[in-house]
């Protein structure tokens, strides 16, 4: 019989390998976070943070972990990956008002891509491979909300004449697998709003407060205006090479379009 101590501490060492043996992205965005529930019937319960980390972990995870499992327990058993329950802090957030009274969202899409034209995302949940890299940096919660405004932006998208359009603030925390409370809790969260920097913008300032005029005649709070750049920015490290490239071969041309010229060659 196990009790939870030791369930923890053979999760642990399951984690421990797994740091080991992944590309650390992967880790930190799939991985990092999880714990082990419960073992009951052979079954051994793991939380995950969302619906898309237990997608991912069971078609990827779930041989790997029972393996390891079979070596640190002495006995074989099967993993259940399992979305977590809501922390006590989010459930606090949901009786908020305010922020959390806002049910529409008015979404710009910019920064388009011919490719988008081709590959037509919003009839999938597709966003640009370099998010992987820019992940490592902004770290997975940000990322998830960028996943979800990116997502939601195509269901708004007119690209011939990009401009924002309403929609229900649910459907950006569907596609980023958040409660109502997490959702904006993160999104007013001064860190996270720091590294959605470049990827999502909020036009209106925060003390903002825009009407417009309902079907009943009267005024009715406006929604509050995000810009989504659904071509991802540069890392910072990404971003420095870039420029202190371009500075060596404008030294080296006196000419800025030669320099550009070079580089992009």
């Amino acid at each position: 019989m196990f009790g939870m101590s030791d369930l923890q501490q053979a999760w642990s060492s399951v984690l421990a390998q797994l740091q080991l043996d992944m590309p650390r992205a992967s880790y930190e965005t799939w991985v990092l976070g999880t714990q082990a529930l419960e073992l009951k019937d052979d079954v051994l319960l793991v939380s995950t943070r969302n619906a898309y980390a237990r997608d991912w972990l069971e078609s990827r995870l779930t041989s790997t972990v029972q393996r390891l499992l079979v070596g640190i327990l002495n006995r074989s058993v099967s993993v259940k990956f399992v979305v977590g329950d809501e922390s006590q802090e989010e459930m606090e957030m949901e009786t908020e008002a305010d922020e959390m009274e806002e049910s529409e969202l008015n979404i710009e899409p910019v920064q388009w891509l011919d490719y988008d034209r081709i590959v037509q995302p919003h009839k999938q949940v597709v966003v640009k491979g370099y998010l992987r890299r820019l992940g490592m940096e902004i770290g997975p919660k940000a990322v998830w909300l960028y996943v979800g405004f990116h997502q939601a932006a195509w269901r708004v998208q007119d690209q011939n004449g990009p401009s924002g359009k309403p929609l229900y603030s649910r459907e950006v925390m569907r596609f980023s697998a958040m409660s109502n409370g997490a959702f904006w809790r993160l999104l007013k969260h001064a860190g996270i709003q720091a590294h959605l920097t470049g990827l999502v913008q909020r036009v209106d300032s925060q003390d903002a407060r825009r009407f417009r005029r309902g079907r009943d005649g009267r005024p009715h709070r406006a929604p509050i205006r995000y810009q989504v750049c659904m071509t991802p920015r540069l890392t910072r490290a990404d971003a420095t090479a870039v420029h202190l490239r371009l500075k060596a071969l404008i030294e080296k041309h006196s000419s800025t379009t030669s320099a550009l010229q070079e580089m992009l060659a």
